[in-house]
């Protein structure tokens, strides 16, 4: 199953914003691992937008 379709609804929610690149501006990684802070981050901002409760 591709991660892609989850991480979209992420993104248009404001959930996910990308990684800054300086040569090609925000990216999105479906395929790559996820460092702990970040999931957290994403997880608070979930929590704060009432999309978890």
């Amino acid at each position: 199953m591709s991660s892609a379709p989850p991480l979209a609804w992420a993104h248009d929610l404001g959930l996910v914003e990308g990684y800054n690149d300086p040569d090609r501006g925000k990216l999105l990684c479906p395929g790559e691992n996820v460092e702990r802070q970040r999931a957290a981050t994403v997880l608070a901002r979930a929590f704060t937008m009432g999309v978890l409760k």
